[in-house]
């Protein structure tokens, strides 16, 4: 048994060990292929370009590098979350330098100022793009060996006759001096056969048109990301192959020699000038093929000079140049080999506000060499591209040394000068905004419905009931009846939706809609509930309570009771507030506005390298804003009630009858309600900070209208913000105007048909809480705390 346990033991931390190692043996998943993986060590990340375009597009918002490309811009331009993705693809570092930059500007929604307006009315160049390499360079060989041929050649098989001893005294002072200018001769004449130069009159190298070729193909400016990258490494494969070092050694060594044959010519042509100078000399003559032997000297080393200047010199300028950029390329594509987001580049924008615009500015600048070869240096081999890649860093250290050699004169205090001028700003090729972030309010506007019934009563002119209800007399009565009689409510209303959670690709958001309808007078009605975000935060669909004035007949008086001659103005309805199930479909309309920061905005001052520095821009507060004035909605116990004439049955204190059911006019209540809903402006001082949340003081003053004077009323109490400062609740005391009766009248009592309602206003305290927004603008940028 005891075997048996050890066993089972070991087979058991065995099988734990297996597994421990098969899970630490487990590989890591690779990274999901990007589009910043397209590099020159591997242009192939694992997906298709297409692929991985397709599915950024669905990510964010796609820039087309290219100059002409037809789609600049694809993707998404609203991202919901912190941040936004942008992808800068097919990008050709060989032919551009791009210069990405983003500038963020807050979005301030008018969401809740239209709400209130509503509610309150008032570097490198093509290689051999002229023609063939080999054809150019074919045509300047035969013609130059035609020059060497037909010039050179007969001028030195003249001079050649001078070794024969034309001099007829060797020993006289000409016959040294013409010596001296054969001995001159010779060594042109031997140095024009050196090997060396045989580099600059054959025919250019297979690997200098290869390599020019490769180039041609690399600055196509129209190739995506992949062709140009397949295309750098066929490039760094290639040149990898060639003995570049080499070649550029041998020719440097022939630049030496070609300067070393240039100051011979040079000095045959000045010893033949000062030949001719001396009395002495120039009378003495030795022919050579007939000729002057002196003037052919002459005439030979103005042909080597002319020849050097114009053939070999530009054609060695051209292939070293050339050969000095395939090594320069080599270098370049060295350098990028392992670099990621060359060709396609993908990045995160974090946003800075709670609602940003990021503009993305891609500015395509062709890079100007410091040194650029002149066009008439193009002999036989095809011309260098002097825009080369290859001499993107000479270009950026050429322009390094003008910053310094700018910053010394103004350190010395010296003028810069006209080519030292500050360049001009670059224009952005493609500029491109998104938005990150929601909004949080929207106004909207739209229709709601509701099952609370719409009634109103009018002085109608048919048959009196008797007391079964059934129809008396000749129908030629004045009765209650109905003017209005709905089952249900279709307004229109606006909105002001709060975001409370958002979702992709739709959130949720708290919805206060305010309507009015006109009866007698006008009623101003409430919706409040939730709503859910549609059709990408155009549409709302909200379902909520509705509070809406309703009519009912006064106590005592039914559908089709006669009115009596002395009823007056007496009313025999009164309103008051319902609260119902409701729904409504609306549609935004608010508009979002660019709060630039300071210093010029998106553009700033001074284009974009301006807009660059201001959205390094930032600012840090210590505190909090000490008051905060806003709008909100209170809810308080105290009685909506107002006075009126009334049809109903006359009584006296006592409440009992005095004129038995006989309608009559009697003070009653037009208007009566247990609650108010009062729209308020709100002013919460700062009284503790705890951090996140803080309590305010709060003073709120609101107004409303009886009969034609206008009763201003009050909140005060203490509050809490629930959100960022900006979102407060109240819990308080309302001081509001309630109407009593004067002049020792009551409820119920009988007037006569011209007596007068007297009423008289006092100030009630009672229980309220309110929910308010802040709207102040008390800072620049918006409160950030």
């Amino acid at each position: 048994m005891k075997n048996k346990c050890l066993l089972i033991l070991l087979v058991v931390f065995l099988g734990c060990f297996t597994s421990g190692n098969a899970v630490a043996q487990t590989p890591t998943p690779s990274p999901s292929p990007t589009l910043n993986m397209i590099r020159i060590a591997d242009c192939d990340p694992g997906k298709s370009l297409n692929e991985l375009i397709e599915d950024e597009q669905k990510r964010g918002l796609v820039l087309d590098a290219r100059p002409f490309a037809i789609n600049q811009s694809t993707g998404k331009m609203r991202f919901n979350g912190k941040s936004g993705r942008v992808s800068v693809v097919h990008m050709n570092p060989f032919v551009y330098r791009y210069d990405i930059s983003v500038a963020q500007e807050e979005l301030v929604s008018s969401a809740v100022s239209d709400f209130i307006d509503i509610l309150l009315p008032q570097a490198l160049r093509s290689i051999g793009r002229v023609g063939s390499p080999n054809a150019m360079g074919t045509e300047k060989a035969e013609d130059q060996e035609k020059i060497v041929s037909s010039n050179l050649k007969e001028l030195e098989r003249r001079l050649n006759k001078f070794d024969q001893g034309n001099c007829t005294t060797p020993n006289d002072t000409g016959c040294t001096a013409l010596s001296t200018m054969n001995d001159v001769f010779v060594k042109i004449r031997n140095s024009l056969s050196d090997e060396t130069f045989k580099l600059i009159t054959a025919m250019p190298p297979k690997d200098l048109t290869e390599g020019t070729a490769l180039i041609n193909q690399l600055r196509d400016e129209q190739a995506n990301a992949y062709t140009t990258c397949t295309q750098a490494k066929n490039v760094n494969v290639t040149f990898t192959g060639y003995k570049i070092t080499d070649q550029i050694d041998d020719l440097e060594q022939v630049q030496k020699n070609l300067e070393n044959l240039t100051s011979l010519a040079g000095d045959l042509s000045d010893l033949v000038d000062q030949y001719f100078a001396d009395d002495a000399l120039k009378t003495y003559t030795v022919r050579c093929g007939g000729f002057n032997c002196a003037r052919q000297f002459k005439i030979y080393a103005e042909a080597v000079l002319d020849l050097l200047r114009t053939e070999y010199q530009p054609t060695l300028d051209n292939r070293l140049q050339t050969w000095r950029q395939f090594q320069a390329m080599l270098d370049l594509t060295e350098q990028m080999k392992n670099k990621e987001g060359i060709f396609a580049r993908t990045f995160e924008i974090k946003k800075k506000f709670e609602l940003s615009a990021a503009t993305i500015s891609v500015a395509r600048l062709k890079v100007k060499p410091a040194n650029e070869p002149s066009q008439n240096a193009i002999r036989t081999a095809a011309p260098p591209n002097p825009a080369s890649p290859a001499q993107n860093g000479n270009a950026n250290h050429a322009e390094e040394k003008a910053d310094d050699k700018k910053d010394a004169k103004k350190a010395k205090g010296e003028e810069p000068e006209a080519d030292d001028a500050e360049p001009e700003p670059v224009t952005p090729d493609i500029n491109e905004s998104i938005q990150i972030g929601r909004p949080r309010f929207l106004v909207s506007g739209g229709l709601v419905y509701s099952p609370l019934s719409r009634q109103t009563f009018v002085t109608a002119t048919g048959f009196t009931r008797d007391t079964q209800g059934n129809p008396v007399g000749d129908g030629n009565k004045s009765v209650v009846g109905f003017g209005e009689n709905s089952p249900r409510r279709l307004l229109p209303m606006v909105f002001l939706n709060s975001r409370l959670a958002s979702f992709s690709p739709a959130s949720i958001y708290f919805t206060l809609g305010v309507t009015a309808k006109k009866d007698k007078d006008i009623d101003v009605e409430y919706f409040l509930g939730p709503s859910v975000s549609m059709l990408n935060e155009r549409a709302m669909v909200t379902f909520g309570a509705y509070a809406g004035k309703g009519e009912r007949l006064v106590p005592d008086v039914r559908i089709g009771d006669e009115i009596p001659e002395s009823a007056g103005d007496a009313q025999f309805s009164t309103k008051h507030y319902t609260w119902k199930p409701g729904f409504s479909f609306s549609y935004v309309f608010s508009n979002l506005t660019k709060r630039s920061q300071e210093g010029g905005g998106a553009t700033g001052g001074k284009g974009k390298a301006a807009s660059v520095a201001d959205d390094l821009k930032d600012e840090i507060r210590i505190g909090g804003i000490p008051f905060n004035l806003a709008m909100g909605l209170a809810y308080t116990s105290l009685e909506d009630q107002t006075f009126a004439p009334i049809l109903g049955f006359a009584r006296d204190r006592q409440g009992n009858l005095t004129n038995g059911q006989t309608l009559t006019r009697i003070t009653g209540l037009s208007t009566s309600s247990n609650y108010r809903l009062v729209p308020l402006a709100m002013l919460h001082s700062r009284l503790l900070n705890f951090g996140r949340y803080s309590f305010y003081l709060t003073s709120g003053v609101t107004g409303k209208k009886d009969d034609d004077d206008v009763q201003i009323e009050y909140l005060l109490g203490g509050s809490v913000n629930l959100y960022r400062r900006k979102l407060f609740f109240t819990f308080g005391t309302f001081a509001g105007k309630q109407q009593v009766l004067a002049g020792d009248l009551f409820l119920g009592g009988k007037l006569d048909p011209a007596q007068k309602l007297f009423t008289e206003s006092r100030y009630v305290w009672k229980p309220a809480f309110a929910l308010s927004y802040d709207i102040s603008k008390i800072m620049p940028g918006g409160s950030k705390n």
